[in-house]
This record gives structure tokens, C-alpha cells and sequence, in this order.
């Protein structure tokens, strides 16, 4: 399942990966969006993971509520190459296209 979407999740960082600091620090920051975080979920297992934030600019390196960064997104290398980081940044760019035509 592709664009499970999630609220708060506690991710696991394996050798050499640091991604899940980027996502504590983004959180901690208040810079994460939680309506554009999802995950993917297959063989009952979360195999991907993708976060959107808010961007600092200016010289007052202040948090952007209209330029929107994604990252990071990341996949279990087992499952790698079968389109789920693909599908994970369609997903999220289709939901964020449809909320702004809303707003």
C-alpha cells in the first residue's frame, strides 16, 4: 500500500543511514509537514518513507510557508528498485496539487 499516510512514527536507522535524524530534527524544528509524511507498507512490513518540510530563506533564515522542500525519502534496500520511492513522491505530489486547488 502506497501513500499510507502518518502522524508520528519512530524510525529506525540502520548502518550508515542517518535519514531518520533528518525527520527528529525536521519535527523538532516544526518545520515537518505531517499531512505530506507517508509510508509504504508491503509484505505488512514499512518499506518506504517520505517527509515534506518547510523551508528557511532570507537572511532571517525564517520557516517558508510557501516553498515546500521533500526529503527525505528513503526505501528498504530489499525493496529498492520496484518504483516505491517513485510512487511515494507521485502520491504525495498528487495529494498536495488537489489540496491546493482546495485552499
Amino acid at each position: 500500500m502506497i501513500g499510507y499516510r502518518i502522524e508520528h512514527i519512530k524510525i529506525k536507522g540502520g548502518l550508515g543511514c542517518s535519514e531518520h535524524l533528518v525527520v527528529l530534527k525536521l519535527r523538532q524544528e516544526k518545520a515537518l509537514l505531517s499531512a505530506l509524511e507517508y509510508v509504504a507498507i508491503e509484505d505488512e512490513k514499512m518499506v518506504g518513507h517520505i517527509a515534506y518540510s518547510r523551508m528557511f530563506y532570507g537572511i532571517e533564515h525564517t520557516l517558508s510557508n510557501e516553498v515546500i522542500a521533500f526529503g527525505p525519502i528513503s526505501v528498504h534496500p530489499d525493496y529498492q528498485r520496484r518504483g516505491i520511492g517513485k510512487k511515494l513522491i507521485e502520491e504525495t505530489l498528487n495529494w498536495h496539487l488537489m489540496w491546493r486547488k482546495k485552499n
